[in-house]
């Protein structure tokens, strides 16, 4: 029973990505993964510092190298566009990426504006 489920979770969350990249090549978006285990809340966005006495509960910390104040979650979403933009084909091809829907190649500008 929970290899069905395990299954079921894998192909749902296979299918939801796809749809992502395939509404981003639509609109003209760009679509990156990163890692799931990317430390993009305990990472000092300012400095690179790595909080690894971070938990759960904590939803403010200071960084104790360089003093900035974090909000546990806007910092993890200024560390999660970082890991993504550091992880394009777009920024190593200089503008043309992989289109993660059709892997074909797409000239897809990374200045392309983010949904709103």
């Amino acid at each position: 029973m929970n290899a069905d489920k395990s299954r079921i979770f894998h192909n749902t969350r296979f299918n939801f990505n796809r749809f992502l990249a395939y509404k981003g090549d639509w609109y003209g978006y760009w679509v990156e993964n990163i890692n799931r285990w990317a430390p993009s809340t305990k990472l000092c966005s300012v400095c690179g510092y790595k909080n690894n006495d971070l938990t759960l509960n904590d939803r403010d910390w200071v960084c104790p190298d360089c003093g900035t104040t974090h909000d546990r979650d806007i910092n993890a979403a200024i560390n999660i566009l970082r890991f993504a933009r550091a992880g394009t084909a777009l920024d190593k091809a200089g503008g043309v990426g992989v289109s993660l829907a059709t892997s074909e190649q797409s000239a897809l500008k990374p200045e392309a504006p983010i949904f709103r």
